[in-house]
């Protein structure tokens, strides 16, 4: 290791270190996706827009199988459009880098021009220019810049020509990708009831004529907002089990939302449609988790394993949904597709992870019905099974089979044998308890059914089997084909009105 204390008297010389042209197209080469670069381009229009008022954006692409040459990009906005003082900045990488709004960087929009094609346009108006101001290169040291009349308040015009490969080429690669995750990414902005942003794509067919001015219009699409749909366990409500819980220490604050999705079945009984394959919340390996949110667009979409909420991808949390909402101490990567993993962030993780793996309500092990069904429920559907069962259905099977001189009950009795149901996990006093029925009931064989078993269940199971000349045997509630959803006439008869079986104590989680 050198001395540094040494640097200061040493001899010395300059040298000029000048940014290259080529810096530009560079910025280029990265992991955008094409959502990505679109998201480039709208971030900054919404950072720019008037508040109070409706923000559009217009977007128009014109595709060519033929000849790329003759293909381009367009995306126009109602926004302030860029200072004159401003413009230097916002062309040169990083110029306005440092912001708490969407375009926190300063990359985006150049490096979505450099992923998109040839840049042959930027304009930009304020509501005090007379004339749009033109850039025809993005490059360091001193640019031309043109003045032009335009018939637009104020607002920025980018155009793109000779697209690149990122761009899709076929029409249903929008359809199915491109306009709905736009729809869920921004669904804040794009909210009907409070809408700030109208957002609109045109697609056109650059083969079908020479002029730029007559190519045919093929598709049009207005995006709409697509918002995860919940079924709350209790209610059978579109709503989640955890919504907007404050979590936050020393320089960080998040909101966390976490909730179930509805079976393809319980959407009509919701009275919604079903959602298409390529949705973003349909329910599926590839798309179980919670979406993470910053200045109220999406960042990453389904993210459970990923962020090591779970060890790794499994079947049984496709219906896991939700949100993460970075409030304040966070912050994306300079391409804003990912989050900076630094400690706040991996606090954040952490403090969610103690949430939904609670030893009590246990959210991430939900598998079918999330929520605990009512015992009385589990009770009737167990009768019904044994009695119908096409192998070795039971004869003589009772529900509440009264144990006299107990002043209790067994939850069913079938062919000289108990089931003792329970809607949390099983514990030592749950195997005692049944012990007691057994024994005053004067029966041999007995099952203990719950969702799991706390870790003295098991010791206690094996003494009373062992000391009392019993036979008890622990089963997992979900062996059993009782713990489906309810259907809409077991909710009317089971639970009845909307019941919030949570009772969370904001302040307890914080602290």
């Amino acid at each position: 290791m050198l001395d540094t204390t040494k640097f200061s008297s040493a001899e010395s010389f300059e040298i000029l270190v000048e940014p290259e042209k080529k810096l530009f197209k560079e910025l280029g080469n990265n992991s955008y996706t094409f959502l990505d670069i679109l998201s480039e381009f709208i971030d900054n229009s919404i950072a720019a827009a008037y508040k109070g008022d409706l923000l559009k954006i217009t977007i128009e692409i014109a595709l060519s199988s033929k000849n790329n040459e003759k293909s381009y990009f367009i995306i126009r906005d109602t926004a302030k459009g860029i200072e004159k003082e401003q413009l230097a900045k916002a062309i040169s990488p990083g110029g306005t880098s440092g912001g708490k709004t969407l375009n926190e960087h300063g990359f985006g929009m150049k490096s979505a021009i450099a992923s998109l094609g040839n840049l042959v346009y930027l304009a930009t108006k304020t509501e005090n220019d007379e004339k749009a101001r033109i850039i025809q290169e993005f490059n360091f040291g001193k640019l031309e810049v043109k003045t032009v009349d335009v018939d637009w308040y104020s607002g920025t015009e980018i155009y793109v020509s000779n697209l690149t490969d990122i761009v899709p080429k076929q029409q249903r690669n929008y359809t199915t990708s491109v306009i709905p995750y736009l729809g869920a990414r921004y669904r804040r902005f794009l909210n009907e009831e409070k809408r700030k942003v109208r957002i609109s794509l045109k697609l056109f067919d650059a083969d079908s004529a020479d002029n730029i001015s007559e190519y045919e219009l093929t598709k049009e699409f207005e995006i709409k907002p697509i918002k995860p749909v919940y079924l709350h366990p209790n209610t059978a409500a579109n709503e989640p089990v955890l919504e907007n819980i404050l979590l936050k220490d020393q320089g960080w604050e998040a909101k966390l939302t976490f909730g179930y999705a509805p079976k393809e079945e319980q959407y009509s009984s919701m009275g919604l449609d079903k959602p298409k394959n390529y949705n973003p919340y349909y329910v599926s390996l590839s798309k179980q988790g919670l979406d993470i949110i910053k200045e109220d667009r999406v960042i990453k979409f389904h993210q459970l394993s990923e962020i090591s909420l779970v060890n790794q991808q499994h079947n049984k949390y496709n219906y896991i949904r939700g949100e993460i909402d970075l409030i304040k101490g966070f912050s994306t990567s300079i391409q804003k597709n990912e989050i900076v993993p630094d400690s706040n962030y991996l606090n954040l993780l952490f403090r969610i992870r103690e949430i939904l793996s609670d030893g009590e309500k246990k959210y991430l092990d939900r598998k079918t019905f999330p929520g605990e069904l009512p015992e009385k429920l589990l009770r009737d559907r167990l009768v019904k099974h044994f009695k119908e069962r096409r192998i070795q259905p039971k004869k003589d099977v009772y529900p509440e089979f009264s144990v006299q001189g107990l002043g209790g009950y067994i939850d069913v009795y079938a062919d000289g044998e108990v089931y003792e149901l329970k809607t949390q996990d099983a514990t030592a006093l749950d195997a005692y308890q049944l012990f007691a029925y057994m024994d005053m009931g004067n029966v041999d064989n007995g099952f203990l059914l719950a969702p799991d078993k706390k870790p003295g269940c098991q010791p206690a199971i094996d003494h009373i089997n062992k000391s009392h000349n019993k036979n008890i045997t622990f089963v997992p509630l979900d062996e059993f084909p009782i713990t489906h959803s309810p259907t809409e006439e077991e909710i009317e008869k089971y639970i009845g009105k909307p019941v919030n079986f949570l009772d969370i104590d904001i302040d307890e989680i914080d602290n």
